[in-house]
């Protein structure tokens, strides 16, 4: 994932998060959510995101605290009619309460579910360490994710609350039913095979990431083109990847789009007759 790629999946990112007017003059927050300290190594007119994940450790645990302190909840304690807070439970039972919901473990499984991994920007070191898929990433992902909307939004608990929830109660829209069952719901929601075409198959594609079947497609995108025709013309090849195949589907076209089209075509081919879980 390069710079110009996140780029052009951040209304995506906003409208996965919960936070669709995050403001387009603060959109350099939500970008540096995603790039590590190698990458900033390698170009440092980019801030890694180590500084917003402190601050989204520190606002996720005060939204924690204050919902689990409202009246209709009720979780940690409550007010006496003397108006003091009382808990029946030690701070040691308060401490694993608060474990128990926000956790390492359930904020990397909260960032698999979003399939917001794949937007890392990642050093070469990285990269090749594949770092990507290490639980410990993920976690810092989500909090600098929440530090970067508590700074875009002036720490606003309104946002702060929404994206909150957004992200941590969402749930992967399939997670035990089978593969038929899935692509039958997908043909539902983008019709059957044989009204797909070169027009619609890149927004049918956006269309089943964004219901949350297959992860935000990424595509190539190639500096020249890969050889000229008998008359000259350019031929361009680009190739479409999700996250759940191991393999790409590359395409040639007379023109970029063509080609994307094309690419996209093949991938959605793929996906609603012979889908299979790789």
């Amino acid at each position: 994932m390069t710079i110009q790629q996140l780029q052009q999946n951040l209304n995506f990112i906003k409208k996965t998060i919960g936070f669709e007017n995050f403001p387009d003059n603060k959109e350099n927050l939500l970008i540096q959510a995603f790039v590590r300290r190698s990458y900033s190594q390698e170009h440092p007119e980019w801030n890694h995101n180590q500084v917003l994940e402190f601050i989204g450790d520190s606002v996720l645990d005060a939204y924690f605290v204050r919902k689990m302190c409202l009246p209709q909840n009720n979780v940690f304690g409550s007010f006496t009619k003397k108006y003091q807070f009382v808990s029946t439970k030690t701070e040691g039972e308060l401490t694993k309460i608060k474990a128990d919901y926000v956790n390492g473990t359930k904020l990397a499984r909260h960032i698999d579910n979003l399939h917001l991994a794949q937007f890392l920007i990642l050093g070469k070191a990285d990269e090749n360490n594949n770092v990507r898929n290490k639980q410990a990433v993920k976690e810092d992902l989500f909090e600098s994710i929440i530090g970067a909307v508590a700074l875009a939004s002036n720490f606003q608990n309104e946002i702060i609350d929404k994206v909150c929830e957004r992200m941590l109660e969402l749930k992967p829209q399939e997670q035990s039913t089978g593969k038929k069952q899935k692509v039958e719901e997908m043909r539902r929601l983008i019709g059957s095979p044989d009204v797909i075409s070169l027009d619609n198959a890149i927004n049918k594609l956006l269309l089943l990431a964004q219901k949350k079947y297959i992860s935000v497609p990424v595509y190539s995108n190639p500096q020249k083109p890969i050889e000229f025709d008998d008359n000259g013309y350019p031929v361009w090849e680009i190739s479409c990847k999700v996250q759940e195949y191991q393999k790409s589907w590359p395409s040639k076209g007379s023109s970029k789009k063509e080609a994307k089209q094309a690419a996209a075509y093949r991938l959605l081919c793929y996906t609603i007759l012979e889908y299979k879980q790789e």
